[in-house]
């Protein structure tokens, strides 16, 4: 219909050109149930979990040509290959397809059911291949090196690290296996150490599932950096002069929220796990 060239399926638009548009603000994405078992898409048994459609749920009045691209990924894919997106893409670029996400470590991959670990978040948690990937594979270099310069991206970038290490630790949790939780924070401690990465308000859920595993004195000293660090910034940001860095004001503003939501946050949990 989008690529037709009938006059039918355009609309004009003010100043006489015509453009393309979709008669729905719902897409189906039909799921051959034997085509992905029988590619490997995903496990035989998990064949009770496939829906019969995909709903692709279109929020925009609107669509630039990289959203239409990847419908057409997607549609060109015919569950004959998998289909990925990166975790630090855009949301909107995620097509409203988040519940049929399925997070296997720095990648989502599209399947035909929808996830059973709900963590406010994008998708669900492969904790068989997302423990592997992030224990033996990859790779986190020079994050020990206290000489080392972390500008802004790179910090986003290992607290987007810090991030999915915690969305494992929740999963498996869930799962009811605190062994391998265990060694997840661990883990992390061990290549994301402080103050190498600051950790900001990505601290927050680790601190939670450090107490709540009982690893205590990780928790205590991940709280205690916390606290002092935000503390700083806090105070950092009131002795700004908000007339001379105006054009920065909606970051101080957005900084600001972010760390005083975190220290709500910080005292839930030290109410939860009765923390003097």
């Amino acid at each position: 219909f989008v690529l037709s060239d009938n006059p039918a399926t355009k609309i004009s638009g003010n100043s006489g050109e015509s453009y393309s548009f979709f008669p729905s603000k719902v897409l189906e994405y039909k799921v051959d149930k034997e085509k992905v078992i029988r590619n490997g898409y995903i496990k035989a048994e998990e064949a009770d979990r496939i829906n019969d459609k995909i709903d692709i749920k279109l929020s925009q009045s609107y669509m630039f040509r990289n959203s239409f691209m990847i419908l057409d990924v997607i549609a060109a894919s015919n569950w004959d290959r998998p289909v990925y997106f990166g975790i630090t893409v855009p949301s909107e670029y995620y097509m409203g397809l988040l519940d049929n996400f399925s997070c296997e470590g720095f990648a989502c991959k599209l399947v035909p059911y929808q996830g059973k670990f709900k963590d406010n978040m994008y998708g669900s948690i492969d904790t068989k291949k997302m423990y592997d990937r992030m224990m033996n594979l990859f790779l986190y270099t020079n994050l020990k090196d206290k000489k080392a310069y972390y500008d802004e991206n790179c910090e986003r970038m290992i607290g987007t690290y810090r991030n999915q290490f915690s969305r494992l630790v929740g999963a498996l949790i869930q799962e009811g296996d605190t062994l391998r939780a265990r060694k997840v924070l661990t883990k992390m401690d061990e290549v994301l150490p402080l103050p190498a990465y600051q950790g900001g308000y990505f601290m927050v859920n680790s601190i939670d599932y450090a107490y709540t595993l009982g690893m205590t004195s990780l928790a205590e000293k991940w709280m205690n950096y916390f606290l002092d660090r935000t503390g700083k910034e806090l105070i950092y940001f009131a002795r700004l002069d908000r007339r001379k860095n105006a054009r920065n004001a909606q970051d101080f503003s957005y900084e600001t929220s972010l760390s005083y939501q975190a220290l709500v946050n910080m005292r839930d949990i030290a109410m939860r796990h009765k923390l003097n």
